[in-house]
């Protein structure tokens, strides 16, 4: 399981340079002969599209992470309540599973700063930037209507559809996090 953890950051490094890589070379080729008319403004559209599958993966992966750490947290605690446990396959699969289900819970607040709070940030929120900058190119850029339209409806989708999977992964984590807060109260006798 912790060569899971590594491979998925080892993933999610891979995607965020990705996202660099595939937002340049779009950027460049539709901007790369100057603004106007041309329907090559129009590949613009797919900064927001690319931004935000990145940034879905990356919160999965992300989410699986914290889904393992949390399952070695569980395994410590019972260890040293005593019990005699190993971190295993079976038990880890079973954890898994009730956290595939597990209800959605108020938030957990815990003391003190996210030490992965900018990593998290700074995926979202240049999908936001990226999004907002797609539509001030077809409000500004673009002299043609239709594509000034299409440019301004899919970066408003694209800020919208990111704020709202930067809240979605929030959620999640929260849920995580009671979960294990709930599992860790139960194991107290």
């Amino acid at each position: 399981m912790r060569e899971e953890i590594i491979e998925a950051e080892n993933a999610r490094i891979d995607l965020l340079k990705w996202k660099i890589i595939g937002v340049a070379a779009i950027g460049g080729a539709a901007l790369g002969v100057g603004p106007g008319t041309s329907s090559k403004d129009l590949l613009l559209c797919l900064i927001p599209l690319i931004c935000l599958y990145v940034d879905l993966i990356c919160s999965h992966l992300n989410l699986r992470i914290m889904v393992i750490g949390s399952y070695f947290r569980l395994v410590h605690r019972r260890q040293m309540l005593g019990e005699k446990i190993e971190p295993n396959d079976a038990d880890y699969e079973e954890f898994a599973e009730e956290v595939r289900s597990m209800p959605q819970s108020a938030p957990v607040r815990t003391e003190g700063l996210n030490a992965f709070f900018f990593e998290d940030r700074a995926l979202h929120l240049s999908s936001g930037i990226l999004s907002v900058l797609v539509i001030v190119w077809g409000i500004f850029g673009v002299s043609f209507g239709a594509y000034k339209a299409v440019l301004i409806v899919t970066g408003s989708l694209g800020a919208l559809f990111s704020l709202q999977a930067h809240f979605t992964y929030e959620q999640h984590l929260d849920a995580l996090k009671g979960l294990v807060s709930e599992r860790i109260k139960k194991l107290v006798p």
